[in-house]
């Protein structure tokens, strides 16, 4: 020990000119006392308590046990890489560079900003990709709108980035400096849909992102918001092969449509062995072309000019076909099948509206509509369920008449029973000569009626005692 001095310096304690380390003291250079007497440094002496300067060890590391920090500092620290006890929040706080990370508390990402444009502090941003090489996250502002993942999203800028620079991206803790005061009185914050980097407090909706960024502590211009995302999953639950659908904001559950791997079925559950079926109405619109698979019932297809939708009897014939002909400027619907009739039938009591002429080039007829026997009561023709109609008279009756149409022809085809002499109270009818007409009294004679509805009125003639020569 001959080589090394101490002195002791009022509560300060040094080390002189030794060139071997002294466990629990303080060495300078090699062969430098640390401010020794008389060096002009005596105020910069390590001391055990009470420093009044701050100490600079240089380079040097320093290597102990633990490290206690002065829980009530009267001198905090602004300089970058600098540490103190935050006593607000009870842990060691680390100053960065435009931040303060309190240890244990807040978690930070480093990240660059390459977008073009400058972000500013307290902005939602997401994942962008990385800077080259170096490893560094690239951001941007985030969107959730749906249009990317969620799991793209990062953090909030606890600090504005310039367009080029590093910066920190909070992504779990307590962020200050932000105002909270747009968002009263809705504490919650979720990544907005509609703008980009900004918040809501309104939750979004699938098929939007639902990310639930943070709270806010307080509604100040100069407030907090406590930062931790939370990714918000759809629920629900459902059956094999059934298609799913959105049966709440956040839940899921079956739709009408299945998909066994071979057909499709809409609004039905037992296979036919189709390949599309669809058990109630179809609306079809737009653009059609040949759909394959839908064959028996329907096929929808393009020839040439033509565009044809086939309704089919059976999987391999045409029954009736829509067709339009772009060559001729010609609408068609045709029957491939004898004996097929094709009815056009409104609901209710609309009618069909021809508004042009109307070429026939076959026969145009009334199916004749039987009233039976007559009886003596009230025979009640209704016009819409024939324009030729017939009647056996079995006894002295009256007739009625309902639902003409305005400019309607009718016939009423009547037949003396074997008794004849049988009569009819008319309603009103404007009959030819203004003379109600006598009916044929012979036992089953044959008379004929025609009326002409004018809108208002029943116009009417007679033909009698029909029969063979």
């Amino acid at each position: 020990m001959a080589d090394i001095a101490i002195t002791t310096y009022t509560n300060k304690i040094y080390k002189q000119g030794a060139s071997t380390v002294v466990p629990g003291f303080i060495e300078g250079d090699p062969g430098s006392p640390v401010n020794p007497p008389g060096s002009g440094g005596a105020s910069e002496f390590v001391p055990y308590v009470g420093a009044i300067n701050d100490v600079d060890l240089g380079e040097k590391g320093l290597s102990t046990g633990y490290i206690t920090f002065d829980t009530t500092p009267t001198d905090t620290p602004t300089t970058q890489g600098t540490m103190s006890w935050d006593d607000s929040k009870e842990t060691v706080a680390l100053i960065m560079n435009g931040t303060t990370q309190r240890i244990g508390q807040d978690l930070y990402i480093y990240v660059k900003n390459s977008t073009g444009v400058d972000i500013d502090k307290g902005v939602n941003v997401g994942f962008a990709g990385t800077d080259g090489a170096s490893g560094h996250i690239l951001i941007k502002k985030f969107l959730a709108d749906g249009s990317e993942p969620s799991y793209y999203y990062i953090g909030v800028t606890s600090e504005a980035i310039d367009n080029g620079d590093f910066g920190q991206v909070m992504i779990i803790g307590e962020l200050s400096g932000i105002d909270t005061s747009v968002y009263s009185p809705n504490p919650l914050l979720y990544a907005s849909t509609t703008v980009a980097g900004a918040f809501q407090t309104t939750a979004p909706v699938a098929p939007n992102n639902i990310i639930l960024v943070a709270a806010a502590v307080n509604f100040k211009n100069n407030g907090e918001i406590r930062i931790r995302p939370t990714f918000v999953s759809i629920g629900g639950s459902g059956t094999a092969n059934y298609i799913p659908k959105f049966t709440g904001a956040l839940s899921i559950g079956n739709s009408q449509i299945i998909d066994n791997g071979t057909n499709i079925l809409v609004n039905k559950t037992v296979d036919s062995g189709q390949k599309f079926q669809v058990n109630g109405t179809v609306l079809l619109s737009n653009t059609l072309t040949e759909i394959a698979g839908l064959n028996p019932t329907l096929r929808l297809k393009t020839t040439g000019n033509t565009s044809y939708i086939d309704f089919r009897k059976d999987n391999n014939e045409d029954a009736v076909t829509l067709k339009f002909d772009d060559a001729v400027d010609e609408f068609a619907i045709t029957t491939n099948v004898s004996n097929y009739p094709i009815r056009i039938e409104p609901h209710g009591t609309g009618n069909i509206l021809l508004k042009k002429n109307v070429q026939i080039d076959a026969q145009i007829y009334s199916p004749s509509n039987s009233k039976g026997n007559s009886g003596s009561g009230t025979v009640t023709f209704n016009w819409n369920d024939s324009n030729i109609q017939t009647v056996t008279l079995t006894g002295n009756c009256t007739f009625a008449f309902s639902n003409p149409q305005s400019g309607g022809s009718y016939q009423i085809v009547i037949t003396q029973d074997g008794t004849g002499g049988r009569t009819i109270t008319w309603p009103t009818v404007y009959w030819q000569n203004k003379t109600t007409p006598l009916l044929s009294n012979s036992a089953n004679t044959i008379d004929v009626i025609t009326l002409l509805y004018d809108g208002a009125k029943y116009l009417g003639l007679i033909a009698k005692n029909f029969g063979t020569p």
